[in-house]
């Protein structure tokens, strides 16, 4: 396994292969890693000459792209390095690009793009405007959002310049609406040169979707979960109230069971006949969110 901290190095390793792309953020305990992750990899080495596993810090793109005062760099993050990367190699991971901060920076200076305008930020409006993006995105009107839009718009300004790899993103349809948006805007504008491949998450023994938080619920929490997708397919999602209330109806008493918001995606990215709902919710200590991909609904 190669580690590399710049994209050129990468692309001078890999040549002419066929390239499987996974990008995992950066662990604090590489314990989180699962077999979620590791049924990506298993996927890429099955059907890529080489896979990949890019780690990097979603908060600095962000930051140094973009220069909002709601961002916070994480420049001097501590993350299990050692064990991620030990991880990786038990997984037969080819190559690794782990790039220092700044590496955004440096990328988009080396062609000659002005970091320190609105240029960037201009031209990936452009794209949400055109591509009507934010019908999939909304801008968020609250901080609690930005996340999720912002860092879409940091995966989509990283395609600025076709990269020479014969690349495809592998990832699950689990990490919700920006894999659906960023799978359109490559499968539209970078066509030779990369494609994005959705996967099907794996679940658990249990029935559940591997996650980090999942190594964390109780058994009542797990039991409350598994009655999550029949209320939807009772109660329906167009009226999110309704389903708001039928689903907080599943408080056992045990378990402190609050549904923070419902996002639904309707037709999916691109016009296609696929539903998305996302389920953000409180159980207990715990904030997670629980998707629901519709295929085919119409």
């Amino acid at each position: 396994m190669q580690i590399f901290k710049t994209r050129p190095e990468l692309e001078a390793a890999v040549g002419t292969d066929t390239v499987g792309w996974i990008a995992i953020s950066k662990k604090i305990d590489a314990s989180t890693l699962h077999a979620g992750h590791e049924n990506l990899i298993s996927y890429s080495k099955t059907n890529f000459d080489v896979t990949v596993v890019n780690f990097w810090e979603t908060l600095n793109a962000m930051y140094e792209l973009y220069k909002l005062p709601y961002l916070e760099p994480e420049i001097d993050k501590a993350w299990d390095s050692t064990g991620c990367l030990n991880w990786c190699e038990v997984q037969g991971v080819d190559y690794i690009l782990l790039p220092d901060p700044g590496y955004i920076k440096e990328y988009f200076d080396s062609k000659g793009i002005d970091t320190t305008s609105t240029v960037i930020y201009d031209w990936v409006d452009q794209i949400w405007f055109d591509n009507n993006y934010g019908e999939y995105l909304p801008e968020p009107n609250d901080a609690s959002k930005y996340n999720t839009t912002i860092r879409m718009k940091s995966a989509v300004v990283m395609q600025k310049d076709k990269y020479p790899l014969n690349m495809t993103y592998v990832a699950s349809w689990k990490d919700g609406e920006p894999v659906f948006t960023f799978a359109d805007y490559v499968n539209k504008y970078l066509p030779d040169n990369d494609a994005y491949d959705v996967r099907d998450p794996l679940k658990t023994p249990d029935g559940l979707y591997y996650s980090s938080a999942y190594f964390q619920y109780t058994q009542p929490q797990k039991d409350l979960l598994l009655q999550v997708d029949g209320v939807v397919d009772s109660v329906g999602y167009s009226d999110t109230t309704a389903l708001t209330v039928a689903l907080e109806a599943l408080n056992t008493g045990v378990e402190d069971f609050t549904v923070n918001r419902i996002d639904v995606t309707i037709g999916g990215v691109a016009g296609n006949d696929n539903d998305f709902i996302s389920i953000y919710f409180t159980m207990g200590s715990l904030n997670d969110r629980w998707p629901i991909y519709k295929k085919g609904v119409r």
